[in-house]
């Protein structure tokens, strides 16, 4: 297991793509104050992805490497641009709903509200408050499935794999819903600009219905996997933490912001889709 210690010494490069700490005897003295009287010669200069199965994605890290400690870490970004602006701009306002799928394909139907809220905000379309309620129930599904990806997939990364296979169980369950409601399990293109494409069936108001009723139990399941489990606490206590003043600099929103401790909701501060009318 590689063990990460961010130390700062040396001059950096110039070139953001290659990072390295040049091993002057005043770094090489503060190397060995800092991991043990040790030789250290020369560093190496790893590349972490871009196509790496610890990225989930197009993220590439520029590691400087002292064997397996590593020293400095340096995300590059941009591997990712889709030119879906570009695309945007030869096509009706309706054939875009399916490229907003797209932008987040665990979350697909939020960006399809996200993109026709703007179309309806421009053209001054008022949505039935029977679509609005619509809306809500799929998006939340939709934040359920995105929470248990990374409850899941997280554990699952640093070794505590069991949790995997309990979220997965409960994210095919929504599957087969958002199936039922939309006609697909993924890119669902199911908002319309004024509404949305259907109205819920009744199994799949029932099946809701069953889900909550049980889910409870199951987000009980998580804690007894989770909270406390040597695993889950060594390998994510006091890593990548944020101060309240570094997640407002970010404009970090949602689940970040509060577990910094701050108590803000974009659902509540400037509520959408009718959500000023519920108790959460």
């Amino acid at each position: 297991m590689v063990e990460q210690r961010v130390i700062t010494i040396g001059e950096q490069g110039l070139s953001p793509l290659r990072r390295k700490l040049e091993n002057s005897d005043e770094n090489l003295k503060a190397l060995d104050d800092a991991l043990g009287n040790e030789l250290h010669e020369d560093l190496m200069t790893l590349n972490m992805g871009p196509q790496h199965p610890s990225t989930h994605g197009v993220l590439r890290i520029v590691l400087t490497m002292d064997g397996e400690i590593i020293l400095d870490a340096e995300p590059v970004i941009g591997y990712l641009h889709r030119g879906k602006e570009k695309m945007a701009e030869h096509l009706t306002m309706f054939q875009y709903i399916p490229h907003t799928d797209r932008l987040d394909y665990l979350a697909p139907l939020i960006n399809n509200v996200a993109y026709c809220q703007s179309v309806e905000k421009l053209c001054r379309i008022d949505v039935p408050d029977r679509a609005q309620a619509i809306r809500v129930i799929v998006m939340e599904l939709m934040r359920i499935m995105g929470h248990l990806i990374y409850v899941g997939t997280t554990a699952l990364d640093i070794g505590a794999a069991s949790m995997f296979f309990y979220t997965f169980r409960d994210r095919e369950d929504l599957y087969d819903l958002i199936d039922s409601i939309t006609g697909q399990r993924m890119n669902n293109s199911f908002i319309r600009i004024g509404g949305v494409g259907n109205e819920i069936p009744e199994d799949a108001v029932k099946g809701i219905y069953d889900f909550v009723g049980r889910f409870e139990q199951h987000v009980d399941e998580y804690e007894l996997l989770l909270t406390g489990n040597k695993i889950w606490w060594s390998r994510n206590r006091d890593v990548g933490v944020l101060t309240k003043k570094d997640a407002l600099g970010l404009n970090l929103t949602g689940p970040i912001l509060r577990g910094c401790g701050i108590e803000y909701d974009v659902r509540r501060a400037f509520p959408y889709s009718g959500y000023e009318k519920y108790d959460f």
